[in-house]
């Protein structure tokens, strides 16, 4: 209950910047404001139950569409957004590489962009030019504290560790590697002896890889 609590503090907290990127009040229109997702997975539905609840306290239209992890469709999403001459844009980036020309598309049309859980860009604080915010952690801090949890587990031993992660391309799968790979660097006994991205975040992909790992007998720690 408490991470859903946290997490309808931060839609609403992503409500309230859109409604400060705007210069004319409420009471002269209703806001459309677009929010692109980048796939379905649990995670994406207790958020939207949260975005729901915040448009109807602020009295906006949520227009929702979901890339399925694929960036090049994320980014016409986008482009189909803009035509329609919405308010606002909230993008999840399916790709925090590929979906950096989004934000050119949207500051040329005057659409205000916010990003929100996957950031644009490089950035561990999720900051990028052109995009009004980031609404999210720093993913390589994320990475610091799984490595910290590591240390406490392994300390300096030798030790065999399987990395699973999440989409690909995506700046949590990236960046927490990087934070995680941060801490590694100062223990040279460890060795990482698989990477894995699992599409879609979902824990029935980790679950079926991690039960392969273990049955073709290759050491973990």
């Amino acid at each position: 209950m408490k991470k859903y609590f946290k997490l309808f503090v931060l839609v609403v907290l992503m409500m309230g910047l859109i409604l400060t990127s705007f210069s004319v009040s409420f009471a002269q229109k209703k806001y459309e404001v677009a929010v692109l997702l980048p796939g379905t997975v649990e995670f994406f539905s207790v958020m939207r139950r949260g975005i729901d609840k915040a448009a109807e306290d602020y009295d906006l239209d949520i227009i929702y569409a979901d890339a399925e992890w694929d960036a090049g469709k994320q980014l016409s999403q986008v482009e189909n957004f803009i035509v329609k001459k919405v308010d606002a844009i909230m993008l999840c980036a399916a790709d925090n590489m590929a979906l950096l020309p989004a934000v050119k598309l949207c500051n040329d049309a005057n659409i205000p962009l916010i990003s929100f859980t996957n950031s644009l860009g490089t950035d561990p604080e999720g900051k990028y030019a052109g995009v009004v915010s980031y609404i999210g952690t720093s993913e390589i801090g994320t990475g610091i504290i799984i490595g910290e949890m590591a240390e406490l587990l392994l300390g300096d031993k030798e030790a065999s560790i399987v990395l699973i992660e999440g989409n690909p391309g995506t700046a949590g799968q990236r960046m927490r590697e990087e934070g995680f790979l941060k801490v590694a660097a100062k223990h040279p006994n460890w060795t990482i002896v698989e990477k894995r991205p699992i599409e879609g975040w979902t824990k029935e992909g980790a679950l079926a890889f991690m039960e392969a790992f273990l049955q073709s007998g290759r050491k973990v720690d």
